[in-house]
């Protein structure tokens, strides 16, 4: 799984949609867009030792859109320096192991939430160099994605809220696409369709049919180029530019489509 992902906000009203909202209810969902993301920059390329914002939407308002730091902080952590630590190591949770890890065993039994990207970036193995790939929805939608959240008290006493993106076995292009050789298995973010995006976030569901059924093929069609470099001093950084397709002297947008399709 890949550290960076692209997200852009107002995209998220396609959630409502999907949901089948009324306009009225849309119209109310926009406006609580624009008051949370009045003062927040839309985010092309970035890093999720960040910790940056995501938009997400919970099981107890799944309509509601809040803004949560991305890296899991568990309620029981007892002090900043916990904190600080441990937020670096939950960026990501395996759906395999979520109700049985001491970080995500509440969260994934009380507190599951919808993560909504645009896209997300990995890496790509050609030829003993690593090559950044730009992974989307072929019809530019925005992928669902499962999350889990948590609140953590600050010695402040001020809330925290944050959240870890779950993540699946590769399927489909991405066996291909997340292909590092150090790895012994392939990653993807755990995307939902909106039949799953319902089992996720409903209490009523068992644990062994929730992940039965959300782990089963999904309706979503990736597309993939790639891009510039997303890291080191060449990078490019947040910006729009960080998501167009870009060839590279020994590796170009043709070479990764003919070696996901013949591999």
């Amino acid at each position: 799984m890949c550290y960076d992902v692209k997200y852009l906000t107002q995209k998220k009203l396609k959630y409502a949609r999907r949901r089948g909202e009324t306009e009225a209810e849309i119209g109310r969902i926009e406006s609580e867009l624009n008051d949370i993301t009045r003062d927040f920059e839309a985010q092309y390329c970035v890093s999720g030792f960040a910790h940056p914002r995501f938009l997400v939407f919970t099981a107890d308002e799944p309509v509601k859109p809040n803004l949560f730091s991305w890296g899991l902080i568990p309620h029981w952590v007892k002090d900043e320096k916990q904190a600080i630590q441990i937020q670096n190591r939950t960026i990501n949770a395996r759906v395999e192991t979520i109700f049985d890890k001491p970080s995500f065993r509440k969260p994934a039994a009380e507190r599951r939430c919808i993560i909504l990207i645009d896209g997300f970036f990995e890496h790509f193995y050609y030829k003993g160099k690593a090559y950044p790939i730009h992974v989307f929805e072929t019809n530019q939608e925005p992928i669902s994605v499962a999350g889990l959240w948590d609140i953590y008290k600050r010695s402040d006493g001020a809330l925290h809220y944050s959240v870890t993106l779950v993540t699946s076995k590769s399927k489909g292009i991405m066996k291909k696409i997340h292909n590092n050789p150090k790895m012994s298995e392939s990653r993807m973010p755990l995307m939902l369709n909106p039949e799953c995006e319902k089992m996720w976030l409903s209490r009523d569901i068992s644990k062994d049919l929730l992940l039965n059924k959300v782990t089963d093929p999904n309706d979503y069609l990736l597309k993939a180029y790639p891009v510039a470099p997303i890291r080191g001093k060449s990078a490019l950084g947040n910006i729009p530019e960080a998501c167009d397709e870009h060839d590279y002297a020994t590796f170009n947008a043709q070479s990764f489509k003919d070696y996901v399709q013949l591999s």
